[in-house]
Order: C-alpha cells, then structure tokens, then sequence
C-alpha cells in the first residue's frame, strides 16, 4: 500500500475505533454521560476525516482567477447565471429564517396537535405518528414558498426543459412530510423497544444500513446509471479508463461506457472489483464500423472525468462519507438525549419524556437544530474531497485544457451559475462541488510537468503513473 493511500487512511480508520469504542463505553455510562462521550466521538471521527482534507479545504485559486476563468464561458450563460443568484437570496434566506423560527413554534405545538388528531386511549404509535404528519406536514407548508421560489429559479436558469416548479414544490411537500412521518416513528418505535439504549441501537442500525447499501445496492445503482443509453462500438475509451484505475494501483474494474442524453459524466461505487461508468452524448459515432471511435476532444474529456472518479477510489472517498454520516447520525441522537434530559425542554414541551406522543413537537426540533450545522459540514467535506480528485485528474491526465473543456461543457449543457455568491453554501441546497468557475480557474491555472505533456501514441493510454504523495497533488496556484 502506497503513501498517499496510508496517510489518507488511517486517520479515519482511528475515527472509526474511536467511534466503536465510544459506543461500547456508553452503553456502561447513564445516557448524559454516554451522550457527551459520542458527540465527542463523532467530532474526533469527523476531524478525522477532515485533517487530512487540509490543503483541499479552501479554494486553490484567487476570486480574480474565478472571474477571469468567466471570460472563457458563453456570456450570455454566465449572466442568465447571474440572475438566478440573485434572484435566489431572497429564498435562501427566507427559508432559513423560516426553519429557526419553527424551533420554537414545534415545541410548543407538540402537545396540543397530538391531542387534537386523536384521542388519550388510541396507541401510542398512532398518536405518534397522526401528530407528526400534522406538524411535519405544516412546517413544510410554510418551507413551500421559499422552495417554489428555489425550483422556479433554478428550472429558468438551466438549459435543460424543466418540470413544473409549483408541482415539484408539492411533490417535495408530500415526501418531505412522509419521510419525518416515519423517522419519528421509527424512533418512538426504539424508545418503546429498547427504553435505555434506544439511540445507541439505532446508531448501530444507521451504520449497518449504510454499509450493507455501500456493498449491495450502491454496484446496482452504478449499473442503473448506465441504462437507456446505447454501449459504445470502440473499446478505445474502455481501455483508457481502465488504463486510468490501473495507474492508480486500484483492482481492474468493470467499466460501462454508453451514449446518453446530457452532460459528460461519470459515477463509481461497489467494493471489491469497482464499477466506473461513463456517460454523455457523443462518446460514439453512429456506425457499425469497428474502428469507429468518439471524437478525439470528447474522449479525452471523457477520459478526464472519469478519472476524477478513479481518485475517489483511490481514496476511499465513499467510505469516508459513510463514516461521517455515522458519525452526523450519531451526534444528532447524542443532541436528542441531551434534550430529553433537560427538565427545562421538557417543562415546555409538556411532557416527561420523549417516549410521550406530545413529545413529537420537540423532536422535530431538536432534529432540526444538528441538522442546520452537519450538513454544511458535510457539504464542505465533500467540496474538499472533490477538490482533491480534481487536482488528481489534472496531475494524472497531465491535460489541464481537455479538463477545462469538460466544465466549459458543463456549463453549455446545463446551465446554472459558474460564480454563486456565499448563498450557495446555504439552504436549500448546499453545494457538494466547487463551483464551475472555480474548477475551470484550477484547470487553467495548472502547470503539468513537461514530462507529462509529450504526445500519445495513437492507440496508447495518455493517462500518466498516478501521483505517488499527497505533496504531488497539492497544486499551488
């Protein structure tokens, strides 16, 4: 095992033992105690992922590099952009103003809308779950308008043919409503079964459904991205990203290349024998020829994106997610027994505990409040992760033009803003990438080793040996 992979991965491997044994420790502790011991446990499992992201945690280009990169892209593109930035400020904020000043409002409805839906000798879970459709269903109701707004924006920006926002928005509303619906009752559910250890159990449950869906279902969702299109007739771009993962010391993997409407684009995932595949309109010719091959300039694109996801593989980004997700899940449990141990909370909710029906007001709040804060820090994450496999694909393709080209096409493709404002970061959808015009500056302002630069053979891979440390990756523009 090689360098880069060693420093990027014991870190969080000592994450996750820190994490298994904070969840063994607490189960010996009363359930404050044991609360505290795993949001110290998740904060270190987190840190642990995030110190190795360091020199990926800020953008590697300058503010004028990022408006300088805009002149490469169509104008009028870049402005139809600009408005919908604006135009989305008004409902980013809205609708974060919007779920802080539920908190309270949830709290103090709990009571009175379980008691309103049904009656003191139903069961529990029915009272449970009537009382969370009421108050899931009603904050998503005044979420609707900022989220409208949010859809309409986005759907006039892009330059694909979007749905309707009014019934996008109601589609959210209902499937924001069912989702709470049954995770608070799942968790009434582990407080009925399972009294003293309830939220260890259903940490334990998260983490054991996110790596059985990582093993099993994550290989058919990769498969599934690839139905509908039209396989590719050369094997030339096969072999060039198998030629990639081969360079990065990863097992050979299955790569699917097919014709398909939208974007250049690539997903990867399974364990074991990685699936990669590739995706995007002209990666063949139509023809029964052979030798027929895409064009070179979108087979080197092709090539460049998919080697963007070879280095996720490389570092075990997936893994690293689904470590942080265990650890956000666990934090937000740790949040909910602080609360429901707070006689304070619990005074104003109405209720002794939270295994009570009139408690589901304050769950919902109590939720609400971590979630606020992980997912941010989760986006971010995922912004440095992406950085890193960026930086990997301009070091290992040495075609710091082919990889601006790709974003160029991205941006032609789909639309939307290249350079958001800070909103972005923000509700309602908080960015898992760098922005476009920050990866086409990055692409741009890359300088490949001369090494890297001589020209391929015509039937030859041009992908160069992958990076060997962290160091050679870390491209200081």
């Amino acid at each position: 095992m090689d360098m880069i992979r060693e420093r990027n991965i014991v870190g969080p491997l000592a994450g996750s033992a820190a994490m298994v044994i904070a969840v063994g420790a607490a189960t010996q502790l009363d359930q404050q105690a044991a609360a505290w011991l795993i949001m110290v446990a998740a904060v270190a499992a987190i840190a642990a992922v995030a110190v190795p992201l360091r020199p990926w945690w800020r953008s590697p280009v300058t503010a004028a590099q990022r408006q300088a990169a805009l002149k490469h892209l169509p104008p009028a593109l870049v402005e139809r952009g600009r408005k919908m930035s604006a135009a989305l400020v008004w409902s980013t904020w809205t609708l974060l103003a919007v779920r802080l000043a539920t908190v309270p409002l949830l709290i103090a409805a709990g009571t009175p809308a379980a008691d309103w839906v049904s009656d003191p000798g139903q069961p529990w879970y029915l009272r449970a779950g009537l009382a969370t459709l009421v108050l899931a269903g009603a904050v998503a109701v005044l979420e609707a308008t900022p989220m409208w707004w949010d859809t309409r924006c986005r759907g006039t920006a892009s330059t694909k043919v979007a749905g309707p926002a009014g019934l996008n928005t109601a589609i959210g509303v209902l499937a924001g409503t069912v989702f709470w619906a049954v995770k608070i009752l799942g968790l009434a559910w582990a407080m009925h079964l399972w009294p003293s250890g309830w939220w260890l159990a259903l940490i334990a449950a998260y983490a054991a459904a996110r790596l059985a869906a990582r093993m099993l279902l994550e290989p058919g969702t990769v498969q599934s991205a690839a139905s509908g299109g039209k396989p590719v007739t050369s094997d030339r771009l096969r072999q060039r990203v198998a030629a990639a993962a081969a360079g990065a010391g990863l097992r050979s993997p299955q790569i699917l290349v097919v014709e398909k409407p939208g974007p250049l684009n690539a997903v990867v995932g399974g364990v074991g024998r990685q699936k990669i595949t590739v995706f995007g309109p002209g990666l063949a010719e139509t023809t029964d020829d052979e030798t027929a091959r895409p064009a070179t300039g979108v087979e080197d694109e092709a090539v460049a994106i998919a080697t963007h996801e070879v280095a996720h593989v490389r570092y075990g980004d997936g893994w690293l997610r689904m470590l942080t997700g265990t650890a956000q899940a666990g934090f937000t449990l740790a949040v909910l027994v602080l609360a429901g141990n707070t006689p304070g909370l619990l005074h104003l909710a109405g209720v002794v505990s939270l295994a009570d029906p009139h408690a589901v007001g304050l769950i919902l709040a109590v939720l609400t409040v971590p979630r606020l804060i992980a997912v941010p820090v989760q986006t971010w994450l995922n912004r440095a992760q992406e950085r890193r496999a960026d930086q990997y694909a301009l070091h290992t393709t040495g075609e710091p033009h082919t990889v601006a080209s790709a974003w160029q096409r991205a941006l032609r493709e789909v639309g939307g803003d290249p350079n958001p404002g800070p909103s972005y970061l923000l509700w309602p959808k908080p960015a898992g990438h760098p922005v476009l015009a920050e990866r086409l500056a990055t692409a741009l302002a890359f300088d490949p080793p001369a090494a890297r630069l001589a020209p391929a053979t015509a039937n030859a891979p041009t992908t160069a040996p992958a990076p060997a440390t962290d160091a050679d990756i870390v491209n200081r523009v």
